[in-house]
């Protein structure tokens, strides 16, 4: 059940540095809500009439993590492109990864990608496989799992897939996105403190 408003579902995000517009954006399409009695963060996967078939659950108090009961696999979180034609597609394992990744392009610390983001949840590429029997323009997977063995193992699996072609592109901190997110954010807070007590001293 959804909470009637939002409110620690963003600000649970914001603290993980995702970029607001991003969350707000995500809500508006009804693909993230707060649920009304843990407050807990829920990331949904929809089939292709638009119906929910999968929630991610993500606790905003602690570590909690599952998947909603009765969840299919094969829906995934989904992050669309500006251009519905591309041809591209790119995995996480988790759908606060795919907000990080798209938040880091959206603040010019890496470069754009625009084409779909999609999460697995977890090692699995059922989502990935059925995302691709609906889109058969795609042609190319970018691998955005984790610097851990599931993330490894699943650039595997994908680049075993035929007829799509498969690039690992993993985080480049850190053990996940969020992880590298955090990173880079850090680093630019201190270098430009470090430009504005450098000009203060001129």
């Amino acid at each position: 059940m959804r909470n009637g408003d939002n409110k620690r579902v963003i600000a649970y995000l914001q603290s993980r540095v995702v970029d607001k517009s991003l969350i707000l954006d995500c809500i508006e399409r009804g693909i993230l809500y707060e649920s009304k009695t843990h407050h807990n963060a829920v990331f949904v996967g929809r089939d292709e009439n638009g119906k929910a078939k999968y929630a991610a659950i993500r606790g905003t108090l602690s570590s909690f993590k599952q998947d909603a009961e009765g969840s299919i696999k094969k829906y995934g979180f989904i992050l669309p492109p500006n251009n519905p034609n591309s041809r591209e597609v790119a995995v996480y394992e988790a759908p606060i990864d795919a907000l990080s990744h798209k938040t880091l392009c959206e603040q010019g610390f890496i470069p754009q990608f625009d084409g779909w983001r999609l999460t697995l949840g977890g090692g699995s590429i059922a989502a990935l496989e059925h995302f691709l029997q609906q889109h058969p323009r795609i042609t190319h997977c970018v691998v955005c799992t984790d610097n851990d063995d599931v993330g490894g193992k699943v650039a595997a699996k994908v680049a075993a897939m035929p007829g799509i072609t498969s690039a690992r592109d993993p985080p480049p901190c850190g053990n996940d996105w969020n992880d590298a997110l955090g990173v880079m954010q850090k680093a630019r807070r201190n270098q430009n403190t470090a430009r504005r007590n450098h000009s203060s001293c001129l």
